[in-house]
């Protein structure tokens, strides 16, 4: 055990692009043997070989500029992803966008049609929620 602790005390080891690259593989494989096609299984080995030598590496400065682009285009379709999916799910509110600036409003539902207006630009507007 401790040789590979000592092993791994120079490497880079896991972070969020090869965990992204894992997954990828995976849906990859799933797809390759559902529809039976083997040249999709060893496309999906791609993915795989790069996490591994990601996570072999010794490159830790490399790896982590890297990982740090990969984190500046996945974190805003993440926080959108969730913002939908926590909207759906309150079930006592409806959300609106502002048809001026933009901004998401939430309002309480079963009031009718009411006017609401935007705290960042005091535009009025009329819903019905």
């Amino acid at each position: 055990m401790n040789r590979f602790r000592n092993f791994m005390a120079r490497r880079y080891g896991m972070d969020a692009l090869s965990g992204a690259l894992l997954i990828l593989y995976l849906l990859i494989a799933m797809v390759g043997q559902a529809v039976r096609f083997r040249p999709i299984l060893w496309l999906s080995l791609l993915p795989l070989a790069f996490a591994a030598y990601r996570v072999f590496s010794a490159d830790t400065q490399r790896r982590r500029q890297e990982n740090e682009a990969f984190m500046r285009f996945s974190m805003p379709l993440v926080h959108a992803a969730r913002g939908r999916l926590s909207r759906m799910r309150d079930r006592t509110h409806r959300y609106f966008r502002c048809p001026q600036c933009g901004r998401s409003l939430r309002v309480p539902r079963g009031r009718g049609k009411i006017e609401i207006t935007c705290p960042q630009c005091r535009h009025r507007f009329q819903k019905r929620t």
